[in-house]
């Protein structure tokens, strides 16, 4: 998964680290235009050609989502992936993120909560991922406790891929991208725990720092001294 993502939900927390709590937005944004399909006769043919169209919709999506930043014409197109083929996992993945970026934060959390029920069958969908972006929406709620347990969550299976060696079905970034989320993931955590552990947030953002200076991610690890220097 691109590290961009990462990137993108390591500023949105740096809001939360320094206080500014986001607005929970109610559903303003219900009305996505959609595409009239038909109801087509099923055939493996069929089956196929809409497998097909919903990866190419999804990978539109992707295209607005990361590089054009249009969260909500990306979501249209994860939207209509979905439609089309309702076992897409990585389409409920990246709406959950893009709902982030709106603040759409319970709509967040049931789509990441569906891609890890997808998971469960269809070994498609990043699940580490999944539960980072369900604790960044809680986060966004206020219910840390359950922004930590997702964090938790995914910086367990992480752990174990990296001492594994292994990588998920769609892990595209390869070790060096797994260290860049599991760095993520530390901060992420440390800031959720601020609010009342901080011996736990010290370690989790020292942790994190390490990571970000031994990938040479000098602006992130510069972020999680800022921070640290606020608990101390």
């Amino acid at each position: 998964m691109d590290s961009r993502r990462n990137i993108e939900l390591c500023k949105f927390l740096v809001y939360i680290a320094i206080g500014i709590t986001p607005v929970i937005l109610e559903l303003t944004q219900s009305a996505y235009s959609s595409i009239p399909l038909p109801s087509p006769e099923p055939s493996i043919m069929q089956s196929e050609q809409s497998e097909r169209s919903a990866k190419e919709l999804y990978n539109e999506g992707q295209r607005l989502h990361l590089n054009g930043r249009d969260y909500l014409r990306a979501i249209e197109y994860y939207n209509q992936a979905i439609r089309l083929n309702p076992n897409f996992g990585n389409a409920y993945l990246d709406r959950g993120f893009a709902r982030i970026q709106l603040k759409e934060y319970r709509e967040a959390i049931k789509d990441f909560t569906r891609a890890m029920e997808l998971e469960l069958e269809y070994p498609d969908t990043n699940f580490p991922e999944a539960y980072y972006g369900r604790g960044v929406a809680y986060a966004g709620i206020g219910d840390y406790q359950k922004a930590i347990d997702n964090f938790n969550q995914a910086i367990n299976l992480d752990s174990a891929a990296e001492f594994e060696g292994t990588r998920s079905v769609d892990f595209t970034g390869g070790e060096q991208d797994l260290k860049f989320r599991l760095a993520t993931a530390y901060y992420s955590r440390g800031i959720a725990k601020a609010q009342k552990d901080r011996p736990g947030a010290i370690r989790d953002l020292q942790r994190s720092a390490k990571l970000f200076s031994d990938l040479g991610a000098r602006s992130d690890y510069q972020k999680v001294q800022n921070f640290l220097k606020k608990l101390s």
